[in-house]
């Protein structure tokens, strides 16, 4: 009987504990994707060291891309070891970034492409994507495996195409790749247009710097075929676009190299009014809300 009070006495604990773990976590989450890392920080840690996954990803996360605090990959890279460890396949992801996109000291095709395949294989899309990228382009000692390659767009391109059929925007840069370049779906310009769009609207900097080439058009005819420029009937140039697309790329934490080279070349060829217009368009615009 003592035994019996005992394991109730313990199941309501975890009763009253668990929703309370469950609102620090959403809490934790929602001033993560609110940019209140001080919040987030506060929130998450103690759910981490405890041994949440969910939580150990996001403390890798703000260490990784100094998300209120200064990055630290080595810190970063032990906490996604942690929510990896229970099956977490978006630690796993943004390890193999560490591998593959770190500093060039941290770079190993073998630890990247290990990790990228964990997550694929768990339905991963960026993984996917980018696991397609590397067999396609081949990479630090990765050959070039074209059979791969297709095999990984393909199944990025399916589950892109689901999750963002079921509400998830973060691939959208991702899927308008794969229709612009016509890998793992058929090339489909208009959609890919639609897609980097959207994914600019949401602040992703690489879609906003390709709609900054795009709308400067800087020849009528790309020379790249596997990422050409769109038909006018699809996307005119205005220079106007253009500067918005690489100032607002140019405004990120760590932007891309280009992006302030561009803003300010385009902005020598501008007549006045037209700057002034440009600046004005980039100081009006915000990010599109992330859906809940």
């Amino acid at each position: 009987m003592k035994s019996c009070v005992l394991v109730l006495a313990l199941i309501g604990l975890l009763v009253g504990i668990a929703p309370a773990a469950r609102a620090d976590l959403a809490a934790g989450i929602a001033a993560q994707e609110s940019w209140d890392y001080e919040t987030a920080y506060r929130e998450l840690l103690p759910l981490a060291e405890g041994g949440n996954a969910e939580a150990q990803w996001r403390i890798g996360m703000m260490l990784h891309f100094g998300q209120g605090m200064p990055t630290d990959s080595g810190e970063a890279a032990q906490w996604y070891h942690r929510a990896i460890a229970q099956g977490h396949p978006d630690a796993a992801y943004h390890l193999g970034m560490i591998y593959h996109m770190g500093d060039p000291s941290e770079q190993d095709p073998v630890e990247a492409v290990r990790w990228y395949r964990f997550a694929a294989e768990r339905g991963k899309a960026e993984a996917q994507f980018l696991l397609g990228d590397i067999y396609h382009y081949g990479w630090n000692g990765v050959s070039i495996s074209i059979t791969e390659a297709q095999h990984w767009y393909k199944r990025a391109a399916a589950t892109l195409q689901a999750d963002i059929a079921n509400g998830e925007v973060y691939g959208q840069y991702f899927l308008a790749r794969l229709y612009h370049a016509g890998q793992g779906v058929a090339r489909d310009m208009r959609e890919a247009a639609r897609l980097y769009h959207a994914a600019a609207e949401i602040n992703v900097a690489a879609a906003q710097m390709m709609l900054g080439y795009w709308y400067l058009r800087p020849t009528e005819k790309s020379a790249d075929r596997e990422l050409p420029l769109p038909d006018r009937d699809i996307l005119t140039p205005d220079i106007i676009e253009a500067y918005k697309w690489y100032a607002l790329a140019a405004r990120h934490r760590r932007p891309h190299p280009d992006a302030e080279k561009m803003r300010d070349w385009i902005a020598e060829r501008m007549v006045t009014e037209d700057l002034i217009e440009a600046k004005r368009r980039v100081e009006a615009w915000s990010p599109q809300p992330l859906p809940r």
